[in-house]
């Protein structure tokens, strides 16, 4: 009878627990969310309007003028031009990156080559380096290339990380390496071996592709 009322005493203490960390973890989320609301919510007011009190979510007369004026008017109408260098700049990083890294991480976690734990950590050092140290040379670089004002200049410095070769190498050292003797035996080339061994990730391992921001 003791064992049964202290299975029952912690499985409510259990219960109480999660009811106590849902309720912390949705009241973190509404003080995360609540400043975006606001923040979308008074891009639809005039400018004379955004101070009131006490401030409300929904706009009294929502108005586009906002939009309009940064879209048309500011800076000449660039804004759209500059809205599309971010979205083409990061999605070509992210694209490149998660190849590259990719690829990368494969050839340290599964191919085996002399000196391959020395370049490893070679290539983690750079990570202590920081990137302040590294802005004005990679701008005389870009520069002696003749990218200068280009979208060359923003996309290939960001390609490749030690960062992100480091967290594609440890996902890829999780999955079973018996795959690449069934795919050879199976004659499977490099590259279908590569993807078979991505395609074979779990639920619960997705592609780190955050790291990979610029």
């Amino acid at each position: 009878m003791a064992a049964t009322f202290g299975g029952i005493r912690s499985r409510r203490a259990a219960t109480s627990w999660q009811v106590v960390s849902y309720i912390i973890m949705i009241v973190i989320s509404v003080a995360t969310v609540v400043p975006f609301l606001f923040m979308a919510s008074t891009s639809f007011t005039e400018s004379f309007t955004m101070m009131t009190y006490p401030p409300t979510l929904l706009p009294d007369n929502p108005s586009l003028k906002n939009y309009y004026e940064i879209i048309v008017n500011f800076q000449g109408g660039l804004f759209p031009r500059w809205f599309f260098n971010t979205v083409f700049t990061t999605a070509m990083i992210v694209g490149g990156s998660l190849l590259l890294n990719t690829l990368s991480g494969y050839i340290f976690a599964k191919k085996e080559f002399y000196g391959r734990n020395v370049v490893f950590a070679l290539l983690l050092s750079t990570m202590m380096v920081p990137r302040a140290v590294t802005l004005i040379p990679a701008f005389q670089i870009v520069n002696l290339l003749g990218l200068f004002n280009t979208y060359w200049a923003l996309i290939l410095p960001g390609l490749a990380s030690a960062f992100g070769i480091f967290m594609m190498r440890q996902f890829i050292s999780s999955l079973p390496t018996e795959l690449i003797e069934v795919s050879k035996i199976d004659g499977a080339s490099e590259l279908r071996i590569f993807l078979v061994r991505l395609s074979c990730r779990s639920p619960s391992q997705p592609w780190p592709r955050w790291a990979f921001l610029p």
